[in-house]
């Protein structure tokens, strides 16, 4: 738990001292992005133009992500001290509640690696060397 809460911290902490956020989170001028991204993902639809490093279906996931892990946090810590953390289970609803919320968050968390791997597969080795080096040769939003 305290490595996960740690490797949360440092990993905002990153996004927000580089300046990297700008590209990663989702905003509300993505939003129009969205319907493209899922019809070419999921109905075989035609490629929309790549503009930026992330399209806004990925903004959508890593800012969803980044919400999951903060919740899995506080229902975790509502969980794991429900007497010192009283106030904190009564605002999930309960103790009970607070158990299912972080269960529902986990499997939650779950999927998005689940949907991470298959969109790795999905893209190609390229992609995958790009995550763990950091950066990509010749991407498609500067090569236009």
């Amino acid at each position: 738990m305290w490595i996960y809460w740690a490797t949360g911290l440092v990993y905002i902490g990153y996004q927000v001292f580089s300046a990297n956020y700008k590209q990663v989170l989702f905003a509300p001028r993505d939003l129009p992005g969205v319907w493209p991204m899922v019809r070419y993902y999921f109905f075989f639809g035609p490629k929309p133009p790549v503009k930026e490093a992330y399209n806004p279906l990925q903004k959508h996931a890593y800012t969803s992500a980044i919400g999951l892990g903060v919740l899995s946090v506080l229902t975790g810590f509502a969980v794991w001290k429900p007497v010192q953390s009283s106030w904190l289970a009564w605002m999930m609803g309960g103790f009970h509640l607070a158990r299912l919320w972080h269960f529902l968050i986990m499997w939650a968390i779950l999927a998005f690696v689940f949907g991470h791997l298959v969109m790795v597969v999905l893209h190609g080795w390229n992609n995958f060397v790009s995550m763990l080096s950091g950066w990509k040769k010749h991407p498609e939003y500067l090569s236009k």
